[in-house]
């Protein structure tokens, strides 16, 4: 087990710009944006606990993107669409770690900078034929990368298509689709030159009886690499207890998928609802694994094939209320993950397991006063070596009234109340309130004096599962705060 208390200072700048050019014609459409985002992000950390030490990390990314589309209509059944996407990122960070002791004094520094270029371009052509809707999508796609100082150089050039075709025949919906993949890995002197094929093939079967009804079947399998960005020399330092080894392979995974879909909207009735569930399986030629050295944590990968299953459940029941102006609401999901992990040279198969409940309800009284609540909560587990489940709760209620006596004026008090586990049957609650009054003097100005941490919490708690470890972590808030806000909108 691993105590750790932190200090510390976290801060930031960003830089965005955008630059849009638009035409929309009756025969075509053309858009064009350039986008930049400079950001500066900067942490400061000293730990206290089992490993005492300090951390400064200076984590600048700066990116620059082109997106071009241009959309061209021929006669009444034929369209093309032009789609040109164009990003260079560069990131040069660094990790500085101090782990000072009575008896020993260790310095860890690192800098890496990674640079990338990503293109493609693509042209997509389509056509109606009868009953059968058909297009061909095809293009290449480039990807430069270069990281130092692991001196790894991972490009790859892809020539790709993917014919699809529509039919359909009464209420029913046949969709056919299959990407193809042609890809030349140029992977430096980590793994040489490499050339791989990739096709992924799907069916989807659709029924919709009435406008506001469908039910959708889909299946499809294929294959894909590891990412790219996991492939390097050596090993790179996370923090001051961790180590990530890039693969010394282009691993390929293998995969199989089903889905389900059901959607019911009944717009007169104010009634909505969907249900999707998902199941995919993976093969993976490699596990994962991690160990143990003196106070160091090293993930790593290993040439042995792994068997994985996924599965997702979401469901949304939303209904309009008309006689309190407002509306209900349920959510839940479920998502479950089986695989198998290297810990210590001993193969360790795990189950997480995540499910989730929220439920929603909204009213206007008066029209002046505006009632908001919501209550959620999700049970976080993780299973190991075929072992019982281990559970966490965490339950959330979220609350807020809105009184607008006058047009230009607004008060409005909200609160969350969360009650967490800890560890098995302990739990800890915390109450947080807020409180603001709005002013719009003109239509384009609006004061707004806040009052935030009403009763002045310090502490905010919680457990959480990973892939083979727990973890409880207790966040120092800050206390009761009094803001004055000017807003100019153009």
């Amino acid at each position: 087990m691993i105590n750790e208390g932190r200090d510390g200072v976290e801060y930031g700048n960003r830089l965005t710009a955008s630059f849009t050019t638009e035409a929309n014609q009756k025969l075509y459409y053309f858009n064009n944006t350039l986008h930049t985002e400079l950001n500066w992000y900067n942490i400061s950390t000293t730990m206290t606990g089992t490993i005492p030490n300090s951390q400064s990390m200076e984590l600048p990314d700066y990116y620059v993107g082109n997106s071009l589309q241009i959309i061209k209509r021929f006669g009444k059944n034929h369209l093309v669409t032009f789609t040109s996407k164009n990003e260079y990122e560069s990131m040069p960070q660094s990790l500085r770690v101090e782990m000072k002791t009575a008896t020993t004094h260790q310095h860890l520094a690192q800098d890496v900078k990674s640079h990338a270029f990503f293109t493609d371009e693509k042209l997509k052509y389509g056509f109606i034929l009868n009953r059968f809707n058909i297009s061909l999508e095809g293009g290449i796609e480039g990807y430069l990368h270069k990281m130092t100082p692991h001196d790894t150089e991972i490009d790859y050039l892809k020539l790709y298509a993917s014919p699809e075709a529509n039919y359909s025949i009464g209420d029913f919906e046949f969709t056919a689709n299959y990407p193809m993949e042609a890809v030349h890995y140029s992977l430096g002197n980590v793994l040489g030159r490499q050339n791989e094929f990739f096709h992924s093939p799907s069916m989807r079967i659709r029924w919709q009886p009435t406008g506001g009804f469908s039910i959708s079947l889909r299946g499809g399998a294929g294959r894909t690499t590891i990412s790219l960005s996991n492939i390097y020399n050596g090993s790179i330092l996370t923090n001051y207890r961790t180590r990530s080894t890039g693969a010394d392979q282009l691993y390929v995974n293998s995969r199989k998928n089903i889905s389900a879909n059901i959607s019911y909207r009944n717009a007169t009735n104010g009634l909505f609802g969907y249900l999707i569930a998902m199941k995919a399986w993976n093969t993976t030629p490699y596990h994962q694994a991690q160990s143990f050295k003196e106070d160091m944590i090293t993930y790593s990968y290993l040439p042995v094939s792994t068997d994985g299953q996924i599965t997702n459940i979401i469901v949304n029941i939303g209904k309009t209320i008309n006689s309190i102006h407002g509306g209900v609401s349920l959510d839940g999901s479920m998502a479950r993950s089986k695989s198998q992990m290297m810990s210590e040279n001993i193969l360790t198969p795990f189950v997480s397991d995540l499910y989730c409940i929220s439920a929603k309800a909204y009213t206007t009284i008066a029209y002046m006063l505006t009632l908001d609540y919501a209550f959620g909560c999700d049970w976080n587990g993780l299973g190991i070596n075929d072992e019982k489940t281990n559970f966490t709760s965490n339950f959330r209620h979220d609350f807020r009234a809105s009184l607008t006596p006058v047009d230009k004026w607004t008060f409005t008090i909200g609160g969350e109340l969360y009650r967490n586990e800890l560890s098995e049957d302990t739990f800890k609650s915390m109450l947080m309130l807020d409180s603001h009054i709005t002013w719009r003097p003109a239509k384009k100005l609006e004061l707004q004096a806040s009052l935030t941490n009403i009763l002045n919490k310090r502490e905010y708690s919680y457990s959480a599962f990973g892939t083979l470890s727990s973890f409880s972590q207790t966040r120092y808030l800050r206390g009761r705060e009094f803001l004055v806000t000017l807003y100019v909108n153009k």
